[in-house]
């Protein structure tokens, strides 16, 4: 048991995390993703665009029966197609990211989550804990965090690739916005297939370059 600012989880903290995602190869994102990093220091640049459905705080020693049973399940899928949206910026997380439109990706991201969450033995994020102390979390957030050891679950989670933030000083946010809407126009309402499903171990960081994976693999989907 944790208690944490008057919250109490049963459970245990964790620095290690089981992500599913899929890799999106489009030129026009990491041409946008680059200029992020070139301009306003986006501490997201090397971490491919992707699709993320799950992210579960896992304790290692579960690793083993997890990897069997995911596997398992992403070999039965079937590649799908999605649509890009438009471009928002998240000012709670000082993001930019686009939308993505299917009717597969929540249907993913539930299944996922619920396999997952079988193995994860109740682990929770050290720096998620930290955040309850912060008052971050909603209610509805609170709660999803106590289940599934992460917050932006089924009502919370919106199908998304991040294209990026800014870590200097004095942005104008909307002009940044329409700068980037402008090198994402070619983007808007088209359409592409995901084939992939790629599968990670990894410790958990406030910077995710400083992240360390333990374990991964991508499977093409048939």
């Amino acid at each position: 048991m944790i208690q944490n600012a008057g919250t109490t989880f049963y459970g245990k903290l964790t620095h290690t995390v089981f992500s599913v995602d899929s890799i999106i190869d489009n030129a026009i994102i990491i041409s946008a993703k680059r200029f992020m990093n070139e301009k306003f220091g986006n501490k997201y640049s090397h971490i491919p665009p992707h699709l993320s459905y799950a992210l579960v705080p896992f304790p290692i020693n579960n690793l083993e029966k997890a990897k069997i049973e995911i596997i398992s399940y992403i070999k039965k899928l079937r590649p799908y197609t999605v649509e890009f949206s438009e471009l928002k910026y998240g000012e709670r997380n000082n993001i930019f990211f686009i939308e993505v439109l299917s009717n597969e990706i929540p249907r993913l991201h539930q299944e996922i989550t619920n396999l997952l969450n079988v193995y994860r033995d109740d682990s929770i994020r050290t720096k998620d804990l930290e955040r309850v102390d912060s008052g971050y979390f909603t209610e509805q957030e609170l709660m999803y965090l106590k289940k599934y050891g992460y917050s932006r679950v089924f009502d919370c989670y919106k199908p998304h690739i991040s294209i990026g933030n800014f870590t200097v000083p004095d942005v104008d946010v909307n002009e940044l916005t329409e700068t980037l809407k402008q090198l994402l126009s070619g983007l808007y309402n088209k359409r592409t297939i995901v084939n992939n499903i790629h599968v990670s171990f990894h410790t958990d960081a406030d910077n995710q370059s400083d992240m360390k994976v333990i374990w991964e693999d991508t499977i093409l989907l048939k």
